[in-house]
C-alpha cells in the first residue's frame, strides 16, 4: 500500500486512504481540499510524533468521524491509543517545531516595527524641516523694523 500521501486534487470529493502504510500525512497537504466531503484514513500505522498535530487538528475542523478511527501505532507508548486523545504531554518533543514558527514571526514582526518607527522618525523630521523653512520665508518678507518688504498679491484670472 501506500508509504506516503500522493498529491491530491484540489477538486477530490472523497479521499479512501485506508489499509496503507500511511506513518504520517505532511502540514499543509489537505489544505486545498475545499470540496472533500468523505475521508477514509483508518488502518493505516500512524506514527504519533510531533508530525501528526497537523493531521490531528485537520481532522478536528474537518470531521470528528475520521479523527475516531485514527489509532496510533508508534511509538511503542501510544501504540493503539485513539489519534483524539493525544495531548501535548504526549508529544513533548514537539518544543522545537513550535520555536521555528514563532521566530519567523518574531522576524518579520520587528522588520515591521524598525521600519514604522523610521517612518514616523522621516516624517516628524520632514514636518520640522518644513516648518523652519515656512518661517524663513516669512521672516525674509519683513525687514529688520518688521516693515513688509514686498507685498503678495494675488491674481485672480
Amino acid at each position: 500500500g501506500l508509504r506516503a500521501l500522493p498529491a491530491l486534487p484540489a477538486r477530490a470529493r472523497s479521499l479512501r486512504l485506508r489499509n496503507n502504510s500511511l506513518r504520517r500525512v505532511p502540514a499543509g497537504a489537505l489544505d486545498g481540499l475545499r470540496g472533500l466531503r468523505e475521508l477514509q484514513l483508518g488502518d493505516n500505522p500512524w506514527h504519533c510524533d510531533c508530525h501528526i498535530l497537523y493531521l490531528k487538528r485537520w481532522l478536528e475542523d474537518f470531521s470528528a468521524d475520521s479523527l475516531a478511527e485514527l489509532r496510533c501505532a508508534s511509538p511503542a507508548p501510544l501504540r493503539m491509543k485513539p489519534l483524539r486523545e493525544l495531548t501535548g504531554n504526549e508529544l513533548g518533543l514537539c518544543k522545537r517545531l513550535l520555536p521555528t514558527k514563532c521566530l519567523e514571526f518574531f522576524w518579520r514582526d520587528l522588520i515591521l516595527i524598525a521600519g514604522t518607527i523610521i517612518t514616523v522618525i522621516l516624517v516628524a523630521w520632514a514636518l520640522k524641516f518644513s516648518k523652519k523653512l515656512v518661517c524663513q520665508l516669512i521672516l525674509s518678507q519683513y525687514g529688520p523694523r518688521g516693515r513688509l518688504l514686498r507685498r503678495h498679491i494675488s491674481k485672480n484670472y
